[in-house]
């Protein structure tokens, strides 16, 4: 009868079939060890000798002493593959749409953590990263933003200022200055400043000096009535982002405050709010703030 696959029997007679080398095989009825060859997934310098396995990032889908493929570029597989199947994107790489077992590096702004055919993850939101990132660390925030503590968020980098001078009067109407430091990176153009009082807020344009570093505004009005205090303000941008932060004092005069003095001129009218504190000379007076309307 002839011998079964995996030996060879090379002469007549009642001798037994020799056993192929590991690692191959051979057909029913094989006469010769050279008719032993390598499984797939194992390769070997020539015919009828041990076979070992193809390196990793190769493969051997044919028995024989062939020698093994490689995976295609940016593919790894382990060793002693068989086919090219095995061949798996490794990461900040998934599987490409032309197929072929080709591999594409995750666009910038996503990144790929693991081998395999999975997809890219969206970096945070105001992030972005190099082509072909295979961790959320390579997401770096953008200019203005800072990444939260675990990384997986980007927050806006707000930058603290003091303002020129901290006080606001009542009636406002006051010029205010706003020195950007020469470090600040901002997500955004300031375009207006909101202050903040104890029954709201008021927005206020900003306005660049020759100094693209120095922005002015004007302190708004505060409710009549209201106590001093310290109040919170932002320089917003115009997508309402607030990218700068700071800290005023509003000053509000007693309840027993003059409501007004009148001055006319050329058809422009000042009002003004001031005290005559008990005591003070006559004609001194605390004047509190004004404004102008024509």
């Amino acid at each position: 009868a002839a011998g079964p696959p995996g030996q060879y029997k090379p002469a007549t007679g009642t001798a037994a079939c020799g056993t192929c080398p590991e690692r191959t095989s051979s057909v029913v009825g094989s006469t010769l060890l050279s008719a032993c060859l390598c499984e797939v997934g194992y390769t070997a310098s020539g015919t009828g000798v041990a076979c070992t396995p193809c390196a990793a990032s190769t493969y051997k889908d044919a028995p024989g002493a062939v020698t093994c493929s490689s995976c295609p570029a940016n593919t790894v597989s382990a060793a002693g593959s068989t086919s090219l199947s095995e061949c798996e994107c490794v990461p900040g790489y998934h599987p490409s749409d032309s197929g072929g077992g080709a591999c594409t590096a995750c666009v910038a702004g996503t990144y790929k953590t693991v081998q395999g055919t999975g997809v890219c993850a969206a970096c945070p939101s105001k992030a972005t990263s190099p082509l072909g990132s295979d961790a959320l660390s390579d997401c770096a925030c953008l200019a203005g933003y800072r990444a939260s503590g675990s990384g997986a968020a980007c927050l806006l980098d707000v930058v603290e200022l003091i303002p020129q001078p901290r006080e606001c009067p009542l009636l406002g109407g006051l010029k205010i200055r706003f020195t950007l430091p020469s470090t600040a990176v901002l997500a955004g153009t300031p375009v207006s400043a909101v202050f903040s009082d104890r029954t709201g807020a008021s927005t206020a344009a900003l306005t660049v000096s020759d100094d693209a570093s120095v922005l002015y505004s004007t302190c708004p009005p505060i409710e009549a009535g209201g106590t001093s205090g310290k109040a919170p303000g932002l320089l917003l941008t115009a997508l309402g982002e607030g990218v700068a932060a700071f800290f005023f004092s509003y000053v509000a005069p007693p309840a027993e405050v003059s409501p007004a003095h009148v001055a006319l001129s050329g058809g422009a009218a000042t009002l003004s709010l001031f005290e005559v504190p008990a005591g003070f000379p006559a004609g001194c007076e605390i004047l509190y703030g004004s404004t102008l309307s024509l």
